[in-house]
């Protein structure tokens, strides 16, 4: 049976945690950590190498930290920023799916709320369900709203009392948070957690425009938003001399032609290159256009492949050097300059270490399955 997983196929593509609908909609960070004694990663229940395993007890990392959320550690992480606001929350999702697992969440926003935490929630307007969960979120007295049709709002962002952040490739769907591959990052930075506050109440203002904020960077992390990925990977491609290694839910070569040709020239210049897309099992459109990105990656002499198509492989990860680039961007237009998106830049060591352990097992998991395919 096809799993209940993320996306519906159209020109462009983005995801939604359902199978295909009318609607027809398609479809890291690690930050730094200042505590000796922080960890690296925070991972649920999925298998992953002991050096990727770290923190399991949220409280325990405090202000100047930052965790990588991998996989099915998103919720409770992200119950438990909820349920530590003491002034405000901030919500800019893709999508709040009506389901008993998002449940959850909504009830830890309507605690958050009447105990006078000022909670907004920004959904994605295509998805109906949204509109569902913006009524109920406004009635228990957050504020809530669904955004214009102007601008794809494919961002995954909580912010909570611009102190601490959690952004990346996961979305608020049972199947997203529950048995995707998923790559998050939890930040506890306030000068970061309060520059996305800011984008986040900039798109609460207009979500029809691209929010103008300054640049910034705080001890090696620099957040971005909206049309931000595609100049960070350049600069860091051209400069890589050792690995560039992708993990992307998708990649339409047509809209991403030039960034392709600078992973081309790395590889020229002895770097090691790859690329690792997702397969599905039930979504053929998408499969199609990886197969064609992994063929034509494969020409460039690109070590590329798909993924086993049991498991979702929804993570969105770069990986140059000693840096990593985490946020909710696909390799197409909407994902590079068309979409509201967020991700982070780190060098922070152990970020960067379980980041990488993270993309071997992936990587590893499916060169098992296309060797015995």
């Amino acid at each position: 049976m096809a799993p209940e997983v993320v996306c519906s196929f159209v020109t462009d593509w983005s995801e939604q945690t359902q199978k295909p609908t009318s609607m027809g909609c398609c479809v890291v960070t690690i930050l730094l950590a200042i505590l000796t004694s922080a960890c690296g990663a925070h991972v649920g229940g999925s298998q992953v190498p002991d050096s990727v395993q770290g923190e399991t007890d949220d409280h325990a990392v405090s202000l100047g930290s930052v965790v990588a959320i991998l996989d099915d550690a998103y919720l409770p992480t992200a119950l438990a920023l909820i349920d530590s606001a003491l002034t405000h929350i901030k919500v800019v999702h893709f999508e709040m799916h009506n389901d008993a697992v998002i449940d959850k969440v909504v009830v830890a926003l309507k605690a958050a709320c009447a105990r006078g935490v000022d909670v907004t929630v920004l959904l994605e307007g295509e998805l109906d369900f949204n509109s569902g969960r913006v009524a109920e979120l406004t009635a228990a007295g957050c504020r809530a709203r669904i955004d214009s049709p102007a601008k794809y709002l494919h961002a995954k962002l909580l912010v909570v009392d611009s102190r601490r952040a959690l952004l990346g490739s996961s979305n608020l769907s049972h199947t997203s948070v529950q048995q995707n591959h998923e790559s998050n990052l939890r930040v506890d930075e306030p000068q970061v957690a309060s520059w996305f506050d800011a984008y986040a109440d900039a798109l609460w203002q207009n979500d029809t425009i691209v929010p103008t904020l300054p640049e910034l960077e705080v001890e090696g992390i620099i957040p971005y938003a909206d049309g931000g990925y595609p100049g960070l990977l350049h600069t860091l491609v051209t400069q890589a001399q050792n690995r560039v290694w992708i993990v992307s839910y998708g990649m339409n070569l047509s809209s991403v032609d030039d960034q392709v040709n600078l992973l081309a020239d790395a590889r020229a210049r002895g770097v090691d290159v790859r690329v690792l897309l997702e397969r599905s099992s039930w979504n053929n459109g998408l499969t199609e256009l990886n197969q064609r990105a992994t063929a034509a990656l494969l020409a460039l002499g690109i070590e590329a492949q798909q993924e086993h198509p049991d498991i979702v492989t929804h993570a969105k990860i770069t990986i140059v050097d000693d840096q990593i680039i985490v946020g909710t961007n696909n390799w197409g237009y909407g994902g590079f300059w068309g979409y509201h998106e967020v991700g982070v830049v780190t060098s922070y060591t152990k970020a960067v270490t379980a980041v990488a352990d993270y993309f071997l097992t992936l990587w590893a998991a499916a060169a098992e399955y296309n060797e015995t395919r």
